[in-house]
């Protein structure tokens, strides 16, 4: 996952970066900073963070976008 494609499925949830945080369990300086590019969250956190998405219906698209799961499914998805 991209730092833009968190903040696009945040926005998508209608997320704060504290939801995220509470969501994913991460913490919040981590979505902070790996939403402005100063840092690449370790990959537990990654996984963390797209596992909150996923548990409310959104998928990280290989080529940078974000999708709810069900349309995602229909007609193919390219994860």
């Amino acid at each position: 996952m991209k730092n833009n494609q968190c903040k696009a499925a945040r926005a998508l949830l209608g997320w704060s970066q504290p939801d995220l945080a509470r969501e994913s369990k991460a913490a919040l300086r981590t979505i902070k900073n790996f939403e402005s590019g100063k840092v690449e969250p370790q990959k537990l956190t990654l996984l963390a963070l797209i596992g909150a998405f996923e548990r409310h219906g959104l998928v990280m698209l290989k080529t940078g976008g974000v999708d709810y799961l069900a349309s995602a499914h229909e007609g193919g998805s390219d994860r």
